[in-house]
């Protein structure tokens, strides 16, 4: 067996000391990127969690398994934070050990990647786009020029999001003026009548931002959704002011949306924008990437 196979299919044990063989001596977040997920596809938190002693892989492993739907809320590995935590990591071990319901209303596990013997994977590539093709657009937006404050969101800007959506846009003003904002500033193609756009429920978005955040690119075959799910929280955190379970919800559940269509979308791209009423802002979430 290579390492990766011992990793996947082993019995737990000895697939839980390869995995924390395998990275010694790297930067928790790059372990190969997806090797916690790889292992967490065959081997639940139940059986696994007396043979993990590295906290940070606990922590990506735990988070697979919760994207698997087990539920593992009874337990916690916030005492488990080390000493020498980053600013990168600031708020992951706060995040729920149990899909809550706003993420499980659109979250299908069937769209993960799925891991085989050799290193090889593959997934059903739904999750690499919003909004989805075939997507209906019942609303224009016009495209005249935004005239209200524009910013990027710095307490974004300090992690990346992903490879190819770096920064997230402020607009004082609605969804639908961050939408026709960034269409003008960042869209292909001069649509005359107006962008074409829809009012969505965020949480229909979920799986594609899991998707996106987890590291997601052309030509890119490294990804970890455990890792895309803690980069959400945190960015929810930052946009709801609390990294509080709670008022996440809250403002998941008060937010309006908008998504909006590009001509020159091909296989990853992600248009997103969000209003909460009570700060009276939106955030744009706006990106690309191309084969």
């Amino acid at each position: 067996m290579t390492d990766l196979d011992t990793i996947l299919n082993a019995p737990t044990p000895v697939a839980a000391r390869a995995l924390e063989q395998a990275s010694k001596g790297d930067r928790w977040w790059m372990f190969e990127h997806q090797q916690c997920d790889m292992f967490a596809q065959n081997h639940s938190w139940v059986e696994s969690r007396e043979h993990l002693t590295d906290p940070r892989i606990r922590l990506r492993v735990a988070h697979a398994r919760v994207l698997r739907y087990e539920s593992i809320s009874a337990a916690s590995l916030v005492k488990e934070q080390p000493r020498d935590t980053t600013l990168d990591e600031a708020g992951f071990w706060s995040v729920p050990l149990e899909l809550q319901p706003w993420e499980a209303r659109w979250w299908n596990a069937e769209d993960l990647r799925e891991y085989y013997e050799g290193g090889s994977a593959g997934w059903t590539g739904a999750t690499n786009r919003f909004p989805p093709r075939q997507f209906k657009f019942p609303i224009l937006l016009p495209t005249g020029q935004f005239r209200g404050r524009i910013r990027q969101l710095e307490e974004v800007g300090a992690f990346a999001l992903s490879n190819w959506l770096e920064r997230v846009t402020v607009v004082h003003g609605t969804a639908e003026q961050a939408a026709a904002h960034r269409f003008e500033v960042a869209g292909c193609g001069d649509l005359e009548d107006g962008v074409p756009a829809a009012v969505v429920d965020f949480a229909s978005a979920y799986p594609a931002l899991v998707g996106i955040l987890r590291g997601e690119q052309a030509y890119c075959a490294t990804v970890s959704e455990a890792l895309g799910r803690l980069k959400l929280w945190r960015l929810l955190s930052v946009l709801a002011g609390s990294p509080l379970a709670s008022d996440i919800t809250s403002f998941v559940d008060r937010v309006r949306c908008v998504t909006w269509h590009d001509p020159c979308d091909e296989s990853l791209y992600l248009h997103l924008a969000i209003e909460d009423p009570v700060q009276g802002i939106s955030w744009a979430l706006d990106g690309q990437d191309f084969d």
